[in-house]
């Protein structure tokens, strides 16, 4: 029987290189590809959102330590349910783009309207969150759009821009990816 012993994890540098959890392991190399997930006040104590998973990949060894990139976030299932309500409208999208880092990036908004709404104007909205997101995550990095979509200044401007279509109740980017861009051969 192998002896296995415990290493920290820690957080990407605009996370705060905080450390975000432990795992077993007889030696630090066989983490190196596996994906975490770990709720948001694991991340931060002070963030407010505390319905937010965030999955990291352990990309490296540091000593004794594993060093993670952050892959993406997901809202709470109960979350998304609790504000979805009979007579309202729940809107889901789907933008993906290039960061300015060079990342792709997915962002899967969600949107809840306090009434429901005719479909002209569901399509209005969809066509304006998703341009809007396109040419945010053209003009920012994955830094930048991460800590935005957790400091709720994302959907701050998202919600302002959309309520002159419709009023809208929740507006909530329900889950992004960030994987590698792939160079074409």
């Amino acid at each position: 029987m192998k002896n296995k012993l415990e290493y920290p994890i820690i957080s990407p540098k605009f996370l705060g290189e905080r450390n975000i959890g432990f795992t077993l392991a007889d030696k630090p190399h066989k983490m190196v590809g596996r994906n975490l997930t770990v709720y948001g006040r694991q991340v931060d104590k002070n963030l407010p959102k505390h319905y937010f998973k965030f999955t990291f990949k352990i990309s490296g060894i540091d000593g004794e330590t594993l060093k993670a990139d952050f892959i993406g976030h997901e809202v709470s299932r109960a979350y998304i349910s609790r504000h979805v309500h009979t007579g309202s409208t729940r809107i889901d999208s789907f933008v993906k783009g290039v960061s300015e880092d060079g990342q792709v990036v997915i962002l899967k908004p969600i949107i809840v309207t306090p009434t429901n709404i005719c479909t002209s104007i569901v399509s209005k909205l969809r066509k304006e969150l998703s341009k809007f997101l396109r040419l945010y995550i053209q003009n920012n990095d994955v830094e930048t759009i991460t800590k935005e979509i957790m400091s709720d200044e994302l959907q701050g401007y998202l919600k302002k821009s959309l309520n002159a279509i419709y009023p809208i109740n929740i507006l909530e980017i329900r889950k992004s990816e960030v994987k590698p861009l792939k160079k074409e051969e």
